[in-house]
């Protein structure tokens, strides 16, 4: 009891608001890319470690895929994190998403989403293939809610269409199902039914618990906070059945981040998944905080999260 004491006096001694704004990504767009559409510009992000080249490469190259509604240039806050501890990051804004063009908060078809994923997987891949002088560096797929469920769709079109893989996974409260149990019959019929895909609804979420923290951070222009599109948010409830029926395909080591308390997923749906993987035992780990979805952002959290992912991927890589 006294250590949880000592633990929550500590807390209240740091500041729980993420200033996003304290740290930039030091360069941007290292590789180019285009949504499949040939046209529109996805941003890129990179953080080297310093003192890295060809005859001493990074431990592994984290690459970081956003929440719904924000995206990869928030989240400076955990990238230095892995930066000091000779973790190199990279990351892309999905379309319609931060700093990449298209329709704000908009996902037109769920397979080209993962299909812009997967393509900038692969650049990345040679990017640093070429950079290291072709050492295998790690890539590490780590993703945030909607990034979490994409990364999994990119691991099975990289296993199907190239017989590769990422040589790990962080899955940040993946969005494997949304809680919809606030939503009525007539809310959900009305969703399944919608044929126009920039039909807006009302806010579909429930009310986030002691979220005053966050009234700061969203406060950012790149932030999509709506209006929501039916069509995005109904495909968006639940991960495509492929992309489960691959889960047993995966062997890579996982580590899943849950929040206790999470008010817009379903955990039981998460520790399904960790339950299907064909990964051995001691490579997957599931790590559980207080808090609801925004765990990731919680400035009493975050660095003990990173800091638990990062031990986790030393010991797994060795």
């Amino acid at each position: 009891m006294e250590s949880e004491n000592q633990e929550s006096q500590a807390q209240l001694k740091k500041p729980r608001e993420v200033d996003f704004r304290a740290r930039k990504f030091p360069v941007d767009n290292f590789v180019e890319c285009l949504n499949v559409d040939g046209v529109s510009k996805l941003h890129t992000y990179r953080w080297p470690v310093d003192g890295t080249s060809a005859e001493k490469p990074p431990k592994a190259v984290i690459i970081m895929f956003h929440g719904f509604g924000s995206y990869v240039g928030k989240y400076t806050h955990m990238a230095h994190i892995f930066v000091e501890r000779g973790y190199e990051v990279c990351g892309l804004d999905c379309m319609g998403f931060g700093n990449s063009e298209g329709i704000r908060g908009f996902i037109k078809d769920q397979g080209e989403f993962q299909r812009d994923g997967f393509n900038f997987v692969v650049k990345a891949k040679n990017f640093y293939n070429e950079l290291y002088g072709g050492k295998k560096v790690p890539m590490i797929g780590w993703g945030y809610s909607q990034g979490g469920k994409l990364v999994l769709g990119i691991q099975e079109l990289l296993q199907n269409e190239l017989q590769d893989s990422f040589e790990g996974m962080i899955l940040n409260t993946p969005n494997l199902k949304v809680d919809t149990s606030h939503l009525d019959e007539d809310f959900m019929k009305m969703l399944s039914e919608i044929s126009d895909p920039l039909q807006t609804i009302p806010w579909p979420f429930k009310p986030l618990k002691d979220s005053d923290f966050l009234l700061g951070y969203v406060k950012d222009e790149l932030q999509f906070l709506g209006p929501h599109y039916g069509k995005t948010y109904y495909e968006n409830i639940e991960i495509q059945q492929h992309i489960k029926d691959n889960y047993k395909n995966i062997t890579v080591p996982v580590q899943l981040v849950m929040a206790k308390g999470d008010s817009v997923l379903i955990n039981d749906d998460m520790v399904q998944m960790m339950e299907s993987l064909s990964t051995p035992e001691d490579k997957k780990e599931i790590k559980v905080y207080e808090g609801d979805h925004y765990i990731m952002v919680d400035g009493w959290l975050y660095e003990e999260i990173i800091t638990n992912q990062i031990n986790f991927l030393d010991r797994v890589l060795q």
